[in-house]
């Protein structure tokens, strides 16, 4: 029926141009008449094909997959990091992050007498992880007088680490990744600063 309908419209812009041969919708209105389909050997051929541009292209979306977990893991730690530092300047309260590896993190902030979590730990996505972390723990901190823990970053009222002997200038999280990329945060001691 849709072909019939073409075949007189056809018919009818033909004689309106009056003798300019065959007109497009004629063309368009054969090509669909000799149109059968395709044949199971073009299908096939066509599923190969696209089965081996796939097969080329998975392990490359893969690895964008796990990059961008990384870098994602990497954000949330800097921002972690930040934050902390941030309210304990804002707040006068000293803070830590607590760092169980392999992708574990909780904040923690002094209350008056103890350390208190701030939220429940928290863990990074399964295809990221980080190195054991090893800053400088304290057993009588000078604020507080409370204990730090070594695999903790600290940061006291003025945002930084307590200037104590020992105390290195700066110390690093190393975040490793599904694809073998290693990312490093430094946290400066003396100013609290975090970077990437």
């Amino acid at each position: 029926p849709f072909l019939q309908v073409a075949e007189k419209e056809a018919d009818i812009y033909t004689d309106a141009t009056r003798g300019y041969g065959l007109s497009v919708m004629k063309k368009v209105v054969r090509s669909l008449k000799d149109h059968r389909g395709m044949t199971l050997v073009e299908i096939l051929v066509v599923l190969a094909v696209v089965g081996v541009l796939f097969a080329i292209a998975a392990p490359s979306i893969n690895n964008q997959i796990a990059l961008q977990e990384m870098r994602n893991a990497t954000a949330e730690i800097v921002d972690v990091l930040r934050d902390a530092r941030s309210s304990a300047v804002d707040e006068g309260v000293p803070r830590y992050v607590l760092f169980d590896p392999p992708r574990s993190y909780q904040p923690w902030r002094y209350d008056g007498t103890a350390w208190v979590a701030e939220t429940a730990e928290q863990d990074l996505s399964a295809t990221v992880e980080f190195d054991p972390v090893n800053f400088k723990s304290y057993n009588d901190e000078p604020e507080t007088g409370a204990t730090v823990p070594g695999n903790a970053v600290y940061f006291d009222t003025r945002g930084g680490y307590p200037n104590t002997p020992g105390l290195a200038a700066n110390y690093s999280i190393t975040i490793r990744g599904g694809v073998g990329r290693v990312e490093t945060i430094t946290v400066h001691t003396s100013t609290g600063q975090v970077t990437t």
